[in-house]
């Protein structure tokens, strides 16, 4: 197999461009260094890296909160070892953080938007906010001015 040139890439459908260049260029080096080298030179690895942000990573968030807690161990280490597997063959980008700390972002995100939004459906279930103010905190907000 050979890497792609400029003249074989106008006949592959774009929708493949990705794929077929990340699979020439490991078979043919034979190294995932060179693979994301040729990859990156072509333009490829961020396309692919949304792709697979916009697909997978979003599947594993989505009501994440509901099953998080509800798998075991050993099944976290399943999912994250299919990570790390993307994160060889540049299906993702090198630094995306593991099963827990996604689902921790998304939590926080969710909980963010809650806050943030009074039109929100949840925003209704947070308890009242209350703004009381203390002797020691009028005290120190005069010291500061």
């Amino acid at each position: 197999m050979q890497l792609l040139t400029r003249e074989t890439a106008d006949f592959i459908a774009p929708t493949l461009w990705p794929a077929t260049v990340l699979t020439s260029a490991y078979w043919t080096t034979g190294s995932e260094g060179s693979c994301m080298s040729v990859c990156t030179a072509a333009g490829f690895i961020t396309a692919l890296q949304l792709v697979y942000r916009a697909a997978v990573v979003a599947r594993l968030t989505y009501v994440a909160i509901a099953w998080r807690r509800l798998t075991k161990t050993s099944d976290r280490q399943r999912i994250n070892s299919v990570i790390d597997r993307a994160r060889r063959l540049l299906y993702c980008s090198p630094d995306l953080p593991t099963l827990d700390e996604l689902c921790d972002i998304a939590d926080d995100e969710l909980f963010g938007n809650v806050v943030l939004w009074l039109n929100h459906v949840l925003h209704t279930l947070l308890p009242p906010t209350t703004t009381t103010t203390s002797a020691l905190e009028v005290f120190l907000r005069q010291c500061v001015i």
